[in-house]
């Protein structure tokens, strides 16, 4: 029997949830309430499955897709307003095998039903196969705490600018300008997006010995201008961005793009950030893709299931992703840019969710 305000299709998922006694009206509830009561309702089972049925990927992974039907199911029969959601931040990742298409043409459906998104990109992939082909291969220096960072020289840097705000920046601008969405590229640079300070010695290890090295454009973002990302989005255009930053000495410099992600995330108080990539999120057993962690409570990050299974780069990620949750974020998640409707995926919890 319907309850008042209640369809066929949010009793279906009502029940499915088993929550028998609340009544859902697809006109009043927002994504972010249901995306909410999904997560609570299906995360405790997600969790018991990664613990018991990790040895068997196969069954983990027919599991976790159908917990991920039942998700996608509820969350097109709640019709959700999306013009009632706040800003998300989108960070596309630049390693192999992302599908830039398919980031832009769900990205483009949910600007074009009033969803207020930021779009910010990588691009590593392609700057290390051109750098190679200019004789000016990438270098690596691995810091004290086993975080990685590219060795950003003047022609590096230069480099690192042909291709994040030339080549990636563009086709990807390019790909939005193709589904009607007008969409502007710019750099951290421009209009000084991303700011902050450039830093004058980075320490790294090599052969088991700390050293210094010096006249790196490296930096990390310190502010963002959200008067001028807000005046665009007002406007009615959809701001792609991308490193490099700006010192405050009016210097290029190259910056993490997570890390800017999330700063951009928390000044602005976005409803979420989701930070994907090529692989579909936190990884117990990388890479193992069965051994997916389904959730990080900030407050649990210092647990040996977490931070113990996150190495290299996934361990800034996961740091950052803590922070922008504690900074104010909705909720961080980490998904998969190899599949189709990858944002709208991890709005409906795929992937590693941070809260």
């Amino acid at each position: 029997m319907l309850s008042e305000g209640e369809t066929s299709h949010t009793r279906v998922a009502r029940q499915l949830l088993g929550y028998k006694k609340t009544v859902f009206d697809t006109r009043d509830i927002t994504l972010r309430s249901a995306c909410e009561i999904l997560h609570c309702a299906i995360a405790p089972f997600r969790m018991t499955l990664w613990r018991f049925c990790g040895f068997w990927p196969s069954t983990l992974r027919q599991a976790q897709g159908r917990l991920l039907d039942l998700r996608r199911f509820a969350f097109d029969a709640f019709q959700y307003d999306v013009a009632a959601m706040g800003l998300v931040v989108v960070k596309v990742g630049g390693s192999e095998g992302i599908n830039y298409e398919a980031v832009a043409k769900d990205a483009a459906a949910l600007w074009k039903s009033g969803q207020k998104l930021i779009i910010v990109h990588g691009g590593s992939s392609e700057t290390n196969k051109i750098a190679e082909v200019l004789g000016h291969p990438a270098q690596f220096l691995t810091h004290p705490g086993g975080m990685t960072s590219r060795l950003t020289d003047r022609r590096t840097l230069e480099i690192f600018e042909m291709i994040y705000c030339g080549l990636v920046n563009k086709r990807i601008v390019e790909l939005f300008q193709r589904e009607g969405v007008n969409a502007v590229g710019l750099s951290g640079l421009d209009g000084r997006i991303f700011e902050g300070k450039r830093k004058d010695a980075v320490k790294y290890v090599e052969n088991g010995k700390i050293k210094i090295h010096r006249g790196d454009f490296t930096g990390s973002v310190e502010k963002v201008n959200v008067a001028l990302l807000q005046t665009l989005l007002d406007s009615g255009y959809l701001p792609v961005l991308t490193p490099p930053a700006v010192s405050y000495q009016g210097d290029a410099i190259n910056t993490d793009g997570d890390t800017a992600a999330a700063m951009l995330a928390t000044a602005f108080g976005a409803e979420a950030l989701l930070l994907l990539s090529n692989i579909p999120g936190l990884l117990a057993n990388f890479p193992d893709e069965a051994s997916l962690i389904p959730e990080i409570p900030a407050a649990r990050l210092n647990h040996p299931q977490y931070m113990a299974v996150a190495q290299g780069r996934m361990k800034k990620k996961v740091l950052g992703a803590v922070e922008a949750v504690q900074g104010g974020v909705g909720r961080v998640v980490f998904g998969d840019a190899r599949l189709e409707e990858p944002i709208r995926r991890a709005l409906a919890g795929g992937g590693t969710v941070v809260h």
